[in-house]
């Protein structure tokens, strides 16, 4: 099995609903899922690659985002996302929002997603 493979089984709820509300505001063309963005470990005394997987990548634009639910509040995933967003910025000049939610997501947290997206996408130039 690959690392994409262990990682991610099936879409949840919440990605689901994230990407129905994309798609109805017509926010999804040049959007990649489930590819993986390398990046390089320079926290470490011998730098190492590794994978991170955004759930949606506008890799013409780049931005990504991810949707992070429960399992993101312990300490040692706060870190490693932190680690992972300021790696994107810094190494791939791709902007990454995270958003954290509890399933099920709720109709207002989805609007408040969506906004955000759509204006951070625009403010990149995208043109639908």
């Amino acid at each position: 099995m690959t690392y994409k493979e262990r990682i991610r089984v099936k879409d949840s709820e919440g990605e689901y609903k994230v990407w129905k509300g994309l798609q109805f505001r017509k926010l999804t063309r040049g959007m990649v899922t489930f590819t993986a963005i390398k990046l390089m470990d320079t926290d470490m005394d011998e730098p190492r690659a590794f994978d991170t997987i955004p759930d949606w990548y506008w890799h013409l634009l780049d931005y990504c985002v991810y949707l992070d639910g429960p399992h993101h509040k312990s300490p040692s995933y706060e870190a490693r996302d932190e680690k992972i967003v300021r790696y994107l910025r810094d190494q791939k000049h791709i902007k990454a929002q995270r958003f954290p939610y509890e399933p099920p997501l709720q109709p207002e947290l989805l609007t408040e997603i969506l906004d955000t997206i759509e204006k951070d996408l625009k403010e990149r130039g995208y043109n639908g």
